[in-house]
């Protein structure tokens, strides 16, 4: 069963927003095509570098330079899911409404180990409002959200087999 792992550390110095950003990117080997996010602009190359310099300008504008800079969240699958790196970044884009688009979200799939792993970061930062992120300790409500996640795309697949037959 597919679940989240909270990456609990203090994240509270600009190193920290260099050092996640750069790691879930591998410095930015990771392909366009296993990565995504809101509140940010993917160009092509060092993107890595172009999405820290985003989460940045967003604490300065508002002045939250200190404090708990990220969250750091890991969504792992049990092998049985059998999971491809597509499916996880599509899982992944519906796990991030989560967040309701009010915060700059990034994420990347990761295939470096025999099973497929999504990595996550999010600005603590709102985007439109300037407030920091609250709710620290939600972790069961995340991982409820990624299970309806995982129980719809398991009824849209049964209900997609029933319209796939042959003449």
């Amino acid at each position: 069963m597919a679940y989240v792992k909270i990456v609990n550390k203090d994240y509270s110095d600009w190193r920290a927003i260099y050092n996640v950003i750069n790691y879930i990117f591998h410095y930015s080997y990771i392909p366009l095509k296993y990565v995504g996010g809101y509140g940010v602009s993917f160009i092509e190359g060092d993107y890595a570098d172009d999405i820290i310099e985003q989460f940045e300008a967003v604490k300065v504008i508002y002045k939250k330079e200190r404090f708990k800079l990220l969250r750091y969240f890991i969504i792992t699958f049990a092998p049985y899911e059998n999971i491809t790196p597509i499916e996880a970044k599509e899982i992944a884009w519906e796990f991030i409404k989560y967040f309701e688009e009010n915060y700059q979200v990034v994420f990347a799939v990761h295939t470096d180990t025999d099973n497929v792993h999504v990595h996550i970061v999010m600005n603590t930062t709102n985007i439109f409002t300037g407030n920091n992120y609250k709710d620290f300790f939600e972790i069961d409500k995340i991982n409820e959200f990624l299970n309806n996640i995982m129980i719809n795309r398991k009824n849209t697949q049964k209900q997609n087999q029933y319209y796939c037959y042959s003449k």
